[in-house]
């Protein structure tokens, strides 16, 4: 039998799914942690009028990304060193990867 994920609710846990399992069947039940997400999770974007308006000018006051001509050239050397890194690492990293799956 698959895991399956629920929530808990009022005390009770709810499946996400149907649940195929027999009655009485006895299960173990742990906690999965909280959710890791970047920015922000797909549920907490605003979806009124009113709260899009107040995203937006929350973006407005974000000011941009302005770099000397000393740290742009900094920066775009790193990038060249880091993706001569990965070229030459490639091949090495591919296989620790497959081998995962086998």
């Amino acid at each position: 039998m698959k895991t399956i994920m629920g929530t808990v609710r009022n005390g009770q846990i709810v499946a996400d799914q149907p649940l195929e399992w027999p009655e009485g069947y006895r299960v173990v039940i742990e906690p999965a942690g909280k959710e890791e997400t970047l920015g922000i999770r797909e549920e907490d974007w605003p979806t009124t009028p009113e709260e899009i308006a107040r995203h937006l000018a929350l973006m407005d006051q974000i000011e941009p990304l302005e770099m000397t001509e000393e740290e742009w050239a900094a920066w775009e050397a790193e990038r060249k060193t880091h993706k001569e890194w990965e070229k030459a690492h490639f091949e090495k990293r591919a296989r620790q990867i497959e081998e995962l799956f086998e």
